[in-house]
C-alpha cells in the first residue's frame, strides 16, 4: 500500500471513529502515527519498525493531539 493510500484511508478511519464518539459524547480523539515501510529485508526487527511507529504516535500526542502524523521507514 503506498503511503498517499494509508493517508486516505486512516484519515476516513479517524474521521469515522470521532464521529461514533461525539453521537456517545465520549470526550475521545485519536492520535495515530503510521509508518511506511520501504526496502525491508527479513532481517530488518519487528521491533525496530514497532518502535518507529510509537515515536510518530508519541509525536503526535506531545504536539497535535487528534492528528495523524506520517514517517517512512528504510533500511
Amino acid at each position: 500500500m503506498s503511503q498517499a493510500t494509508a493517508k486516505s484511508l486512516l484519515s476516513k478511519l479517524q474521521s469515522g471513529l470521532l464521529e461514533k464518539m461525539q453521537q456517545q459524547n465520549w470526550p475521545i480523539t485519536f492520535s495515530m502515527g503510521a509508518l511506511t515501510c520501504l526496502g525491508t529485508s527479513q532481517s530488518t526487527s519487528v521491533d525496530r519498525v514497532i518502535g518507529q511507529a510509537d515515536t510518530l504516535m508519541f509525536e503526535v500526542k506531545r504536539h497535535q493531539k487528534n492528528n495523524i502524523i506520517y514517517g517512512i521507514f528504510e533500511e
